[in-house]
């Protein structure tokens, strides 16, 4: 049950980091290099399209990693 809690929790929060990551990346690029965008449209697909695929991913990475080492913790192993 263990290993299915720290699963879920770093789903959580690898999906809400990975999320914020990639929308303040995306901001922080635009300033750098004066990227103008009138309408909008660039930083909606960003919000809306790139952001949660990489919230997704980040939370699969940190909820196998998480699982994972509770699991090595539960049974004893230590490498």
């Amino acid at each position: 049950m263990r290993v299915f809690l720290w699963c879920v929790f770093g789903f959580a929060v690898g999906a809400a980091v990975g999320y914020v990551a990639i929308v303040y990346a995306w901001m922080v690029f635009s300033q750098h290099f004066h990227v103008f965008d009138d309408d909008g449209s660039k930083a909606m697909q960003v919000q809306f399209a790139w952001a949660p695929i990489g919230a997704l991913l980040f939370g699969l990475m940190l909820a196998f990693r998480l699982a994972l080492s509770a699991a090595r913790r539960t049974s004893g192993r230590t490498k």
